[in-house]
């Protein structure tokens, strides 16, 4: 550990470890004054020499006092270049760095990693300050802000007297040096007590900062998997493991670590090679976004999927019902789940059995059946029955299946909801007959549909070209298979009318051109 600056006027900060909790306390102040320990407030008086500090007169606890570090958003190597910002070099102009190893975090110093303290100087701003973690060439940072300080003894200041505030909003007066002192100090404690036990601290600190607040937990290991993602992994599966232990084996056993799981959810959801049986090991953990992450990603074993499939969120199910990959057992218990948004992924997986199917097409709701009936995978028994049903959806499930008859196509026709001759139009299976009558049908969408429709055939395309809404006409323009001498028709017809618009607007300026002159010279 560093030795403190020489004795002046200038604020001064260490980190020391508490005799009593074995915690780590930022001091300020007189080198040899009195100090607070922020997790169990003893309060101490600390002697600093030539290397550790040393302590005497160990007196009564009272309430804590000092309060150190605040992140202020991620900041990378590569985003640093980017932006033009001086990378460090050492130089006391450019910027300063000090590394530490992870000797107590075994994951993060077996892979390698190492926590610094980074401090960039920039031509007339204040100093830029972060703590860095880097391993295998990658460098990737936590800005960091200083926290509410006091440059003199505590033993001046009233009991109530509140000692921390924000330097975010009151900056901190101190010499670049300083600042750099003080970060270091702070990253020195940080790598000496170790990653893991300030995730724990924090865990059993309430609301005093002590340890990693919840955004400097995040952002930690966000940091930390974007230069060591296998160790990375590591401890935050071994801080889950520690939350979720009894109660008589970890005094640390937080209700939820959602600070850790939503960083690993993310993570997850783009990384390539995680090994099956880890994934089976974050199917429990206790987050539904991270079992989600598990499902989707394409290592996870026909086990872990299938006991994803009793979750008991049904967000999780719902996600496992529509997976390409969830065994067919699976899926036959899932078309039994008690929610029907389940039920409906079921029907709407492309997977899914016939048997199945069938069963789904007599599903009291209505949305589940409407899947069910635009499967094209459905019995085609079933959907005359389908065709009839109160529920409109369903009506317009079958009218978008491929397998529907042109009998069926035709009466659904004629049906009074919009949304069901819509789905007609766009059926490639719809029969020209069919398509003729939909191409007068009074809702211009119906007709922009078979415009569209590549069976539509050409004397029907030909009267939809002279169709006076702009969206049939285009319609007719984007379809591949309308006629050459109707696109070329359309074409023309397109550019008369824009001629015409643009001399309306031409003679509409004009016109208030010769208001404006007639009312200037009045």
């Amino acid at each position: 550990m560093s030795s403190p600056p020489p004795e002046s006027s200038r604020q001064h900060c260490m980190v020391i470890k508490c005799l009593q909790c074995w915690s780590y306390v930022v001091v300020f102040g007189s080198a040899r004054g009195e100090h607070t320990c922020t997790v169990c407030g003893l309060v101490f008086r600390a002697n600093f020499g030539d290397s550790e500090p040393k302590w005497s007169e160990i007196r009564e606890v009272r309430r804590p006092a000092l309060i150190f570090g605040v992140p202020r958003g991620l900041k990378t190597a590569a985003a640093m270049r980017e932006s033009g910002l001086p990378q460090h070099t050492g130089s006391p102009r450019r910027g300063k760095q000090h590394w530490y190893p992870l000797a107590n975090d075994p994951a993060l110093h077996a892979a390698g990693v190492e926590i610094g303290a980074r401090m960039l100087l920039l031509s007339g701003e204040s100093p830029q300050l972060r703590i860095s973690f880097r391993a295998n060439g990658k460098i990737a940072s936590v800005k960091c802000v200083h926290v509410a300080v006091y440059a003199g003894p505590l033993a001046s200041l009233p009991a109530e007297a509140d000692l921390a505030r924000s330097s975010e909003q009151h900056p901190i007066s101190l010499a670049p040096e300083e600042h750099f002192f003080a970060l270091k100090s702070y990253v020195a404690g940080i790598a000496d007590v170790g990653i893991g036990a300030m995730f724990r601290m924090a865990r059993e600190a309430g609301n005093q900062s002590v340890g990693f607040n919840d955004l400097m937990q995040q952002q930690i290991l966000q940091t930390l998997f974007r230069v060591a993602s296998r160790a990375a992994l590591d401890l935050s599966l071994w801080l889950i493991d520690d939350a979720t232990l009894p109660a008589a084996q970890s005094p640390h056993r937080p209700a939820s670590i959602p600070q850790i799981t939503s960083v690993l959810a993310r993570w997850l959801s783009h990384a390539p090679h995680v090994s099956p049986e880890v994934l089976a090991h974050l199917a429990l953990v206790d987050d539904f976004r991270v079992r989600e992450a598990v499902l989707n990603h394409g290592a996870a074993s026909d086990e872990t999927r299938a006991s994803l499939g009793e979750d008991g969120d049904q967000h999780v199910r719902a996600t496992v019902a529509k997976h390409l990959f969830t065994p067919v057992e699976t899926l036959a218990r899932l078309a039994q789940d008690v929610n029907e948004d389940v039920r409906a992924n079921i029907a709407e997986n492309i997977v899914t059995p016939p048997e199945i199917l069938a069963r789904l097409s007599y599903d009291p709701e209505g949305l589940v059946r409407g899947r069910a009936a635009k499967h094209s995978r459905l019995p085609p028994q079933h959907l005359p029955r389908l065709a009839e049903d109160a529920h409109f959806y369903v009506r317009t499930g079958v009218a978008e299946n491929v397998q529907s008859s042109p009998e069926l196509l035709a009466r659904l026709a004629r049906d009074e909801i919009t949304d069901v001759r819509d789905a007609v139009a766009r059926n490639d299976h719809t029969p020209p007959k069919v398509l003729a009558r939909l191409a007068r049908d009074e809702y211009k969408y119906v007709r922009v549909n078979v415009a569209r429709n590549p069976h539509t055939p050409p004397e029907i395309l030909a009267r939809l070209a002279e169709d006076a809404e702009v969206e049939v006409r285009e319609g007719v323009a984007g379809n591949l298979h309308t006629p050459r001498n109707i696109f070329t028709l359309l074409v023309k017809e397109e550019a008369a009318r824009r001629e015409r618009y643009q001399k309306l607007v031409a003679r509409w300026e004009n016109d208030i051109n010769a208001k404006e002159y007639w009312i200037e010279k009045e």
